[in-house]
């Protein structure tokens, strides 16, 4: 991305770049990260081409930011944004608005089983994926398109309940693509409207997603969904 002039900014784990996170003399300073053996080595044993470019390169400065969470935890950020453009609240800004990002991962993998496969060919494996996406999608629309008739009669902000409108739609869309009659394919919608603002929840805003170490699919070959 450096290479290309991309603007990025990169939220760090804990164990990344450990060293240099530990010596940020404040919570918003230049970084100067070193490729030394070790992490050219361990880069090596994952994308050798990569582990090239790093020795090749030597070292990178980024821009490191300490963004304080309103539970009191923080999280550093990398990045190539100037400070001249983009203030440390700025990237705090930045930061927070990578929660639908976040959200819209969560859907995919816990709720929609992107991973959970139905066979291990190659055709079908992207079937499933592009058929996954194109659901997520279908789905997303139709809970923008039906959060404008909540009547906001409660103490808090309501919205939809996304794990359950996901639940409805997953079960009920398939029946409405399958329906040769119009009329009653627009029914069948309204009825899912109507069912996924039964489900609401308030709106609590500066939420913290919950993140799960490892990096292995939760579903195995002998777990594949039949529908």
């Amino acid at each position: 991305m450096l290479k290309d002039e991309r603007k990025f900014l990169i939220r760090l784990g804990s164990a990344h770049f450990k060293r240099e996170q530990k010596n940020m003399i404040s919570d918003d300073c230049i970084v100067k990260i070193v490729f030394d053996k070790g992490r050219i080595a361990a880069a090596g044993k994952e994308n050798p081409e990569a582990a090239s470019k790093m020795a090749n390169i030597g070292s990178v400065c980024l821009r490191f930011v300490r963004i304080f969470l309103p539970n009191g935890d923080s999280k550093v950020v990398a990045t190539n944004l100037s400070s001249d453009t983009f203030s440390c609240e700025d990237i705090g800004h930045l930061y927070r608005m990578r929660w639908g990002i976040e959200t819209v991962y969560d859907d995919l993998k816990n709720k929609f089983e992107i991973e959970n496969f139905t066979g291990t060919k190659r055709d079908i494996i992207m079937q499933d994926i592009y058929a996954t996406i194109l659901l997520s999608n279908i789905t997303n629309d139709m809970i923008l398109d039906a959060s404008p008739r909540i009547i906001q009669k409660y103490k808090h902000t309501m919205q939809i309940n996304r794990a359950y409108a996901i639940g409805v739609l997953k079960a009920g869309l398939l029946f409405v693509f399958l329906e040769k009659s119009h009329r009653k394919r627009i029914q069948m919608i309204e009825d899912i409207y109507v069912e996924i603002l039964t489900e609401l929840l308030p709106v609590r805003p500066d939420r913290k997603a919950i993140r799960h170490s490892g990096f292995a699919s939760k579903f195995s070959n002998v777990r594949k969904r039949t529908y």
